[in-house]
């Protein structure tokens, strides 16, 4: 009668001259691996700088430095009429004080 562990031991010294040989163990054939094909990356959208600019205008006379409220990146409008491309998320922010308009 044989001993099912001299199986067990046989098995394993196989599978360590294979990993002496190549550098890693074949993968058993009872894995439970399915292909499926090529991996697809995930379809990824970025908008551009210009898509995320909105031009203001001062109407204040004077020099005018703000923060912004959602991104705190620092505009200067250097008078009345200069204008200024900011962050969208700013926009609305720095409208609602009434020293700006959108163009």
């Amino acid at each position: 009668m044989s001993c099912c562990g001299q199986k067990r031991e046989a098995m394993a010294d196989g599978v360590r001259s294979e990993q002496r040989s190549t550098g890693y163990a074949a993968p058993s054939p009872r894995s439970s691996f399915v292909d499926r094909g090529p991996v697809r990356p995930p379809v990824v959208t970025v908008a551009t700088p210009s898509e995320l600019a909105v031009t203001l205008v001062c109407r204040n006379s004077a020099v005018v430095s703000v923060t912004g409220p959602v991104t705190g990146k620092r505009y200067r409008f250097t008078g009345a009429g200069s204008m200024q491309a900011i962050d969208q998320r700013d926009a609305d922010g720095l409208v609602a004080t009434g020293s700006f308009q959108r163009v």
